[in-house]
């Protein structure tokens, strides 16, 4: 916990210096450089600089349908459970982006590409298409599926992380904008759940660590399309199945 407790830190930190230290600044051109649910006034400092604060688009808020690109459950050979437990209820799997403070600069005049990070919260809940519990095997700690009744409703694993989103985006035309981006993560907690009747239990199973590669296409005002590749496995090493995972969505983007 004091790794992620200093990870976290690390993260405000450095939100906070770069805003301090625009706000600092002294220019004649003034600007809103800060995204997030709380915006302030800071001033450009040096107008022949290649690096600018740009106008600010905001992307408060993501959701997309998750899938597996790939399985491998090699760990579980000889046991019970090598049968692919892990199936999603692909309609029900829903990952969510909620984008908290960030800073955004344009990295040429007309402004037609520009570099953003920010500080989100990336929440991803996995429903299970079976009737089974995640658990923690007592002898080696590696999750392993509990066969439950019909009668049990929604049982998912839920994962939560704190994330730098890094992006580039590129705006060709009026109505088109083109990012990529890659997206590190620090997990802040996971727990196997079931809706009814509501159960919960902490786990330690899913990687500690997460980074994704991001696409987004916005071809209307006000939304966009995604897809975003994690690069790292679901879970720790010898800890669970070897899964690789994706996401499909749509976004929201707020414009000054």
């Amino acid at each position: 916990m004091n790794k992620k407790l200093l990870y976290l830190l690390s993260a405000l930190t450095l939100c906070a210096i770069c805003t301090v230290v625009h706000a600092g600044e002294t220019a004649d051109s003034t600007c809103t450089y800060r995204r997030g649910p709380v915006r302030v006034q800071g001033t450009v400092a040096r107008k022949d600089s290649l690096l600018n604060v740009s106008k600010m688009s905001w992307y408060p808020f993501e959701m997309g349908w998750l899938f597996w690109t790939s399985t491998d459950y090699s760990l579980y050979q000889g046991t019970t459970y090598t049968d692919e437990f892990m199936t999603l209820n692909t309609a029900k799997s829903i990952m969510m982006n909620i984008d908290l403070i960030g800073v955004q600069y344009a990295l040429n005049k007309k402004e037609s590409v520009t570099f953003s990070f920010d500080l989100s919260l990336n929440v991803n809940n996995y429903v299970f298409d079976r009737h089974i519990r995640l658990q923690e095997d007592p002898a080696d700690g590696k999750a392993i599926p509990t066969a439950i009744g019909t009668g049990y409703d929604k049982t998912k694993l839920t994962t939560a992380y704190l994330t730098v989103p890094l992006f580039l985006y590129f705006k060709p035309k009026q109505r088109l904008i083109a990012s990529v981006g890659l997206i590190p993560g620090l997990k802040l907690n996971e727990h196997a759940k079931i809706k009814k009747p509501k159960e919960k239990e902490k786990l330690e199973t899913v990687n500690d660590f997460k980074l994704a590669a991001e696409m987004r296409f916005q071809f209307f005002s006000g939304c966009y399309m995604f897809g975003m590749y994690d690069l790292l496995p679901l879970f720790k090493d010898d800890r669970g199945p070897k899964i690789r995972q994706a996401a499909l969505g749509v976004g929201i983007r707020i414009a000054d």
